[in-house]
């Protein structure tokens, strides 16, 4: 297993003055961009031989991520600190910054990043007002439009690459020119599907290409995965994620080098599950009625298609309930963003069950008493290892 660091190797760096990230609107917003975004340059030599690369050698290398404070960028010797801090990490010559639109004071991030060579920067939710105090011959949009500011500025990069390390020569770049495996990766607007998507992007390079967003309707309901199909397409990820990894052994282009090496990559199992105790500590309290059908609301499981099973809401109006649906979908997708971040160690593929609670901690009660030797705990126990 290697984890390296290259010149090549892209370096994210958030912005903000936020504290908390899963209940952060810009974390969440910046999380779901950094799916679309290639985490090094030769990625664009070839996206292809850069994951051959990474399957022969065992390469550990994900996202490289930073977050700092805005107050930074307000200090007189902010570039040479932010280098000193940076150059700890990795040497890499890219730096990609995403910034706040909240942030108080735009003036000393706009002045720092004139002063620093090969940055490019967005401001989630593109304000304009925001934007017009920047120079925006470097900002991106999307993942696509920074690869075409990167593709602008090609020869100025592979010179500075060059000057810095002479021994290594990138070709001119062309993500996947042949468009190998395009039709393996469809993109369909859904949750459970997208962090597959990006990984198998990350892979082949469709999404960069083809700009996803206007050939699969990303920001779109057109593009939906229909209903009970939602497992099936999961799981036909994952086979396409191996399938992809064996091509490169049964070719003959990666090798094991180890014994202990696994054939295929990690597979993560995110499980989201709904913690029992609180529902405990909660029959002390005299809740009432509006109370209780919010409590009901807010732990809402979800069948194996993915379909939210809501409780009894009596008590609330419909916007009330859409509101509460609305805020556990934003935590299951803060899971999703996160389980990508792992999953780019290594091209794992990632299956997100749906959320449960009760229905396994009724399971689980039937273990609260002493185990015991008999046929019926081991009959539990299996029981409860098939559901």
């Amino acid at each position: 297993m290697i984890k390296a660091i290259s010149i090549t190797q892209i370096q994210y760096i958030l912005i903000t003055s936020e504290s908390s990230y899963s209940y952060s609107h810009f974390n969440n917003r910046a999380l779901r961009l950094l799916r679309e975004l290639p985490k090094d340059l030769l990625q664009l030599e070839g996206s292809i031989e850069y994951f051959d690369f990474s399957v022969r050698l065992g390469l550990k290398k994900g996202i490289d991520l930073f977050s700092l404070p805005y107050l930074l960028f307000e200090l007189e010797d902010k570039v040479k600190i932010f280098k000193d801090y940076s150059n700890e990490f990795n040497n890499s010559l890219i730096k990609v910054f995403i910034i706040d639109p909240a942030i108080k004071s735009h003036k000393g991030i706009a002045d720092f990043l004139d002063k620093l060579p090969h940055s490019y920067f967005t401001i989630i939710d593109n304000p304009e007002a925001i934007l017009s105090q920047y120079n925006s011959k470097n900002y991106f949009t999307s993942g696509c439009s920074l690869i075409a500011l990167i593709n602008t500025n090609q020869a100025i990069i592979l010179q500075s690459i060059k000057e810095h390390d002479p021994s290594l020569v990138l070709k001119p770049w062309d993500i996947n020119k042949e468009h190998t495996f395009f039709s393996e990766n469809i993109l369909y607007h859904s949750n459970y599907t997208e962090t597959n998507y990006f990984i198998l992007n990350q892979i082949i390079g469709n999404f960069w290409i083809e700009d996803g967003h206007k050939v699969n309707n990303l920001d779109y309901t057109e593009n939906k995965l229909p209903s009970k199909k939602r497992i099936e397409h999961i799981l036909g990820q994952v086979e396409v994620i191996d399938a992809l990894t064996d091509l490169m052994y049964s070719n003959k282009i990666a090798k094991l080098f180890t014994i202990n090496q696994p054939v295929y990559p990690t597979l993560i199992l995110i499980a989201p599950y709904y913690f029992p105790r609180l529902r405990k500590l909660l029959k002390k309290e005299k809740l009432d009625k509006r109370q209780k059908a919010t409590f009901n609301v807010s732990n809402s499981e979800q069948n194996l298609d993915y379909e939210f099973l809501v409780a009894e809401h009596n008590n609330l109006t419909k916007e009330e309930v859409l509101s509460i649906m609305a805020s556990i979908c934003q935590r299951l997708l803060f899971i999703d963003y996160i389980g990508y971040l792992h999953a780019l160690l290594s091209y794992s593929p990632v299956i997100r069950l749906p959320i449960i609670g009760k229905s396994i901690n009724l399971e689980l009660s039937q273990f609260e008493s002493s185990f015991s030797k008999n046929s019926q705990t081991v009959t539990n126990i299996f029981k409860f290892g098939q559901n």
